[in-house]
């Protein structure tokens, strides 16, 4: 899967200027590994506890509302470093 996400930002920097810097499209892998890597880990917790994929607790969508904020705010930061690089050049 991660290197699917690698190739689909390489054709996508094509298109779209934000994605043109290499630092810029490690980081979003590197955000998208993170990601890729916690949601089975999610389901990893949930499954001792009994939990249903399907109906969760409290505790473990908190643990994936907070898997998405981090994922999010990965993004976040990788487009703004464009941003931050292209002053400097």
């Amino acid at each position: 899967m991660i290197p699917l996400v690698a190739l689909a930002l390489a054709v996508l920097a094509r298109h779209y200027p934000a994605l043109s810097s290499d630092i810029v499209r490690r980081r979003l892998v590197w955000t998208a590994t993170l990601g890729y890597t916690g949601l089975p880990a999610l389901v990893t917790w949930q499954a001792p506890r009994g939990q249903p994929i399907v109906r969760p607790e409290f505790w473990a969508l908190a643990a994936a509302a907070g898997l998405l904020v981090v994922v999010a705010s990965g993004v976040k930061v990788s487009l703004r470093s464009d941003r931050f690089l292209r002053t400097l050049r």
